[in-house]
């Protein structure tokens, strides 16, 4: 008994957590954010077949992929959320393509970097509507440098590394989920 009831609260705290994760995402209107979210969230209840009822596993991930469908429906078609209309997408692929080739003239003229927190005030001499990258691997790239950049991504892969180490030897899905 004291065993299941520990089950059922543990999941009651993830899924409580997972709506918070979900409706901080869904505020911040980040196309990418939430496109995210909902696959992860449906590879979880895909991957994650904890129960041995064979229905329960059936029935969680239609509802999973049908939610996930259901709100990308939604947020196509509500005057509430321009930024999911086709011709929003097109305006944002045309502006990521002239970030791209803005970052490209930066880094050749700064291949060592602009300085950390820079970027917003180099970028307006190379495209003047640009001052955010909206990819934080292009800004960090542009601002610390490929040195800057390669010292994160092992920064990434050492923490990663150390995290999978420890989980491994956690029994529990949930906690070695939670790091």
């Amino acid at each position: 008994p004291g065993n299941r009831a520990d089950m059922i609260a543990g999941q009651t705290l993830m899924a409580a957590m997972l709506l918070v994760v979900f409706f901080a995402v869904l505020l911040t209107q980040s196309r990418g954010a939430i496109l995210s979210l909902l696959l992860a969230a449906t590879a979880v209840t895909w991957l994650k077949s904890g129960s041995p009822d064979l229905r329960l596993i059936r029935t969680a991930r239609a509802a999973t992929l049908l939610a996930a469908l259901g709100l990308l429906a939604y947020l196509y078609y509500s005057p509430r959320w321009p930024r999911f209309k086709d011709q929003k997408i097109a305006q944002a692929a045309a502006d990521r393509g002239a970030i791209y080739r803005s970052g490209l003239a930066m880094f050749k003229d700064f291949p060592m970097g602009v300085g950390l927190g820079s970027f917003q005030y180099v970028i307006p001499r190379y495209h003047r509507r640009i001052s955010i990258a909206h990819n934080a691997w292009l800004e960090l790239l542009l601002e610390a440098g490929p040195a800057g950049l390669a010292l994160f991504i092992a920064g990434v892969f050492a923490l990663t590394r150390r995290a999978w180490r420890s989980g491994k030897r956690c029994p529990s899905w949930e906690l070695r989920c939670l790091g």
